[in-house]
């Protein structure tokens, strides 16, 4: 099913949901649902990289998921490239639309098979997308893959374990290149890394997505830092819901929604008479269980200026300006 949308957006998610059932006993009977997204609009622009922020449990991996169609949302429709993700398609269809996004994973050491070479694991994708004909053009693709991402092509023949997390990391960054996707979604890839190598990551995809034209970033993280660097624009999440989205450097010079001027006091700042100076904003509580959190805004147990309005409506994203858009009834 085909969308009339804008040329410039790969990927448009509107009013998405996924809830997790909460069984009991021996018939597996639900009692509830935990809302990990509920109900999120946003747009991924073309050769852009946009960022996805926000604490564990927020519902940015489950996002990055469902655009990868690993869930089906229980409400809600994702669109790429103007088709519907979810609509019926044939097995060829499917394997079409599977070779146009990829995926890097957090955990180098668990996403790559410790019984397949590095060779095979990059390879894979070559040969289940057609994408090279007979064993010299394969082995070739493969060398030039290793080459791209920092790594020699003697190293093909090595197992997972004989690489260090860094190393392993670049295999998963290749093996995301093999079939040539439009869309990268990166969820948190280097969280597991030492500061050094996340450096050297971060800087490869950088340099990757000016050699591919046209590759576009979901870049899902914790870290507000490596984020800054990293994107063009940026989402901020809270309890399954965007609160904020803004341009990189508009969102850290003017951030408008309370829970994202909170996340940004949290990031220290190199000079310490500075860091002396500003002040934190510490929110008080817990975060609520998704399982049952709080009517109208999420976030207002935990907001320092809530009103009585926040406890019984939920905010509307809505733009203030030069693409700026907040949820919040004060701003």
């Amino acid at each position: 099913m085909k969308q009339s949308v804008s040329n410039e957006n790969i990927v448009e998610v509107k009013n998405l949901k996924m809830y997790f059932p909460v069984t009991r006993g021996l018939l597996r009977r639900k009692v509830a649902d935990v809302k990990a997204v509920d109900g999120i609009s946003f747009k991924i622009r073309r050769g852009e990289i946009m960022g996805l922020v926000g604490e564990s449990g927020c519902g940015k991996t489950t996002t990055g998921r469902c655009i990868l169609r690993l869930y089906s949302p229980t409400e809600g429709q994702i669109y790429f490239n103007g088709e519907d993700l979810f609509a019926k398609r044939s097995k060829e269809e499917t394997k079409k639309l599977s070779k146009e996004i990829a995926f890097i994973f957090q955990d180098p050491q668990g996403s790559l098979n410790p019984r397949h070479t590095a060779g095979r694991i990059i390879g894979e994708p070559l040969w289940f997308h057609n994408l090279v004909q007979g064993r010299n053009e394969y082995e070739e693709m493969v060398d030039r893959l290793l080459t791209l991402v920092g790594l020699e092509s003697y190293m093909k023949n090595r197992f997972p374990h004989e690489f260090s997390g860094g190393q392993r990391q670049r295999i998963g960054v290749a093996r995301a290149l093999a079939s040539k996707p439009s869309l990268i979604i990166c969820d948190e890839p280097v969280s597991a890394l030492d500061v050094s190598i996340q450096a050297q990551i971060i800087n490869l995809l950088k340099r990757l997505q000016k050699e591919f034209n046209d590759l576009t970033y979901l870049f899902i993280s914790h870290d507000l830092s490596v984020v800054r660097y990293f994107s063009d624009r940026i989402a901020v999440m809270y309890l399954g819901r965007i609160v904020e989205i803004a341009d990189s450097l508009e969102l850290y010079d003017n951030p408008r929604h309370p829970y994202t001027k909170a996340l940004l006091s949290a990031i220290p700042i190199p000079d310490p008479f500075l860091e002396r100076k500003r002040e934190r904003i510490v929110l008080k509580g817990e975060v609520p269980s998704p399982l049952n959190p709080p009517k109208g805004c999420h976030f207002h147990p935990r907001c320092p200026i809530a009103v009585e309005e926040c406890r019984i409506k939920a905010p509307e994203m809505r733009d203030i300006g030069g693409g700026h858009e907040v949820a919040c009834h004060l701003v």
